[in-house]
This record gives C-alpha cells, structure tokens and sequence, in this order.
C-alpha cells in the first residue's frame, strides 16, 4: 500500500499534514517535558540521581527544544498554509505522510538511543534528518510548482526550513567527531537563523490577518523595511555569536527589540484583547521584543563591565516566552479552526497559556543570581513542573481533535 493509499484508507487521522503532525508534536512536547523535568529532579533533590544518558544532557536538551518539538507544528502548518497561499491543490499524502512516519519513528529511536546506546541514538538522528529532508521536499514542491508567484514570505521560509536541515544535520557530524564548532553552528545556527525567522516571519504573514478578521476597522501594517531588517539582525546576531564578540550583539539586539515593539503596537496589542484567542497571539508575539532587550542590555553590560549580568534570562525568554507561547497560540488557532469548531479560546484554554507565561518567568528570574539566588534551582525546577502543567492540559484537550472527524462534517 503506498502513502496515497494510506491517507485515503483514513479519511480521518492520515487525511491532512496537520492532524498527522501536530499529533506527533503534541506527544513529544510532553515527552521532553517529563524527560527534561527528570533531570531537573535528579539534579535538585535526593529523589533519584541525574539521567544516566549516552551523550550529555545539555546536548539532548539543545537538540529537542530546537529541532525536536517546534518542528512538527512548524511542518504541519506550513504543510497546510503552503498551498493556500500559493493558490495551488493540497500537499497529497505521498509528499506529507513519508516526513511523519521519518520522524515520529526517529523520535523513538532518538529516545532509546539515549537510555541504550549511541549507535541508536546516531541512527534515529539520521532517520530524523531524512524525515526533515522529506518535508521540505513537500515544501519546496509546493514553491517551485506555484499557482501564483511566491512571495517574499514563502521565499523566506522556503530558505531557512533549507537551512534549518543542514543545521539538523550537524548533529548528527557532532555526536561523530564532537568538534566544538560544530555545536556552536547547532546551536547558535538552529536558534537564529532557523526557529526565529521562521516563527517571525509566520507572526509577520499571519497576525495581521488574523486580527484583520475580527477586529473592526483595522489597517494591517506591515512596513517593506521592518521584516528585511529583522531578518538582517537575526543574521548579525547570529554572526556575532559565531565568532564569540557577544559584547558587540547589541548593535543588533536592541534594533530588532524596538521593531518588534513597534510592529505590536502598530499590529492592536491593546485591541487583541477583545477577543481572547486573538490576544495570546499578541502576547506571545511581544515576548519577541522583550526577550531582545534582555539579549541587549545582557551585551550592553558585557561590553562595559564584562560581566553576563542576566545569565541564561534571554534565552529562556526567547525559548520559553516567544517560541513556546507562539506555538501554543498559532496551534490553538489552527486546530480550532481546522477541526470545525467556533474560533474561541475556553477559559482551560487561556488559563494553559497563562501558566506558560508563569513558567517562562520562573525560568527568567531563575538567572539572576543577585536577586533570587537561594530560590534558584527552586525556580528551575517549578518553571518546568508549571510548563509540564500547562502542556499537559492543552494537550489532553487538542490530540483528541487530530483523530476525530471535523464536528461541521466538512473535509479536512
């Protein structure tokens, strides 16, 4: 039977890139949660000792929050967005089906490679890197074969989701050699010139439109300068790192946080908030411009006194604040609306999203020896049992969904 078949046989499940994916993303943002919160266990109290794993665990806990979680949200969005904004037909199964079963499958080897040994552990990372390879096909196929002329949008896209593979694989060459230039590319490469301009620029595309629909009078504004600037301080952030002068990133830092701030203002911040659903988008979205300030002032104080004044803060604001809410806001919208249900955010819902943002400032103020320096592993350690909290019930609420008919009994 080949994937075409597959996807026919289950009108339900197989039937659309982002059931499939957002399925699988949902079951790995849970079990990095528990994986990572293990550790922290382990490492904080006397209940067991750390993870006793095949590679380090500041690698393992690198690789799954860059490539391994967001990914599955980011294809299965991308998969569905694509054609719609490309005025072409739906990805079919043979292109979408072969990237979810690559990479749920590799996600399993990934995990007992961990526990079992490295050998498993390179496996599933080459297995997972196909399946990434597989997607982007889909992707690409989409781009080259339009029914209308890409945009700028998708021509970005197209270029980082291209990049963020050859980043992926650079994990796999460094579990081979161990080369510290390697991880920096991983790590430094994955953050600012893959997750981050492929969430802005879907923020940039999508935002807008959104509250275009549902708030009255709206001008949607997105500036020809704003989105080629971001995009240049993502790469000289990146740049910057690269070459180890962190002293110097706020020449781009504090440029990408004022064009951040300015885009939500202009965007409605303070009119999202009508409508719920509409307002965890723009909050999510704010934590862009805050989390460059952090990265700002954090190089501002390095380059004066040469001293790292907030630690991991920014990070952690970038990961935890901007991507995670992001994620959780754009899932929440598309699965409503893909599943047939009423655009509305449920008080569970919006409750799930304001733990995240406890979980995010845990994890910040948590960097800052100087102010909360005996809570410190405290606040690790409750941002991760909050985080794992406020997945945990999104999740029980939105995997369901992925296998269930639409309740309008449309397709899709």
């Amino acid at each position: 039977m080949n994937m075409n078949q597959i996807g026919n046989s289950s009108p339900v499940f197989f039937s659309k890139p982002h059931r499939v994916m957002f399925f699988t993303g949902s079951f790995q943002i849970m079990a990095v949660i528990l994986f990572w919160l293990s550790e922290l266990i382990g490492r904080y109290t006397d209940l067991w000792p750390p993870l006793d794993i095949t590679v380090s665990s500041t690698w393992a806990h690198t690789f799954f929050m860059v490539y391994g979680v967001f990914i599955f949200f980011i294809f299965g969005f991308l998969m569905t967005t694509y054609p719609r904004w490309l005025n072409t037909q739906d990805i079919p199964s043979k292109h979408y089906l072969p990237c979810f079963f690559l990479m749920s499958a590799a996600i399993v080897l990934i995990y007992s490679g961990l526990f079992i040994s490295r050998p498993l552990l390179l496996s599933g990372l080459a297995v997972f890197t196909c399946g990434w390879a597989f997607g982007l096909f889909a992707l690409l196929n989409v781009y080259f074969h339009p029914g209308k002329k890409p945009s700028s949008y998708e021509t970005i896209l197209s270029v980082v989701m291209s990049f963020g593979l050859m980043c992926c694989a650079c994990n796999l060459f460094w579990l081979l050699t161990y080369k510290q230039w390697l991880f920096q590319i991983l790590f430094t490469g994955g953050i600012w010139l893959f997750l981050l301009p492929v969430l802005i620029t879907v923020c940039y595309r999508m935002i807008p439109f959104f509250s275009g629909a549902v708030l009255e009078n709206y001008v949607m504004h997105r500036p020809n300068w704003s989105l080629p600037l971001i995009i240049v301080c993502l790469c000289g952030h990146a740049c910057i790192e690269l070459i180890g002068e962190i002293q110097w990133s706020f020449l781009f830092d504090f440029p990408l946080a004022i064009t951040a701030l300015y885009l939500s203002y202009r965007w409605g911040f303070l009119r999202s908030f009508k409508v719920p659903l509409l307002t965890v988008l723009h909050v999510g979205f704010l934590w862009l411009s805050i989390a460059m300030l952090l990265y700002g002032m954090q190089s501002l104080a390095l380059f004066i006194s040469g001293k790292y004044i907030l630690g991991r803060a920014p990070l952690h604001a970038i990961g935890i604040g901007f991507v995670s809410s992001m994620m959780l806001a754009m899932a929440t919208r598309v699965s409503l609306g893909h599943s047939g249900r009423a655009l509305m955010a449920s008080k569970i819902v919006l409750a799930c999203f304001c733990l995240l943002q406890l979980a995010a400032v845990s994890r910040i103020v948590s960097e800052i020896p100087q102010l909360f320096q005996i809570w410190t592993n405290h606040l690790n350690l409750a941002a991760a049992i909050i985080w794992l909290l406020s997945f945990g019930i999104w999740v029980s609420i939105f995997m369901p969904i992925y296998i269930k008919s639409r309740i309008d009994g449309n397709p899709g």
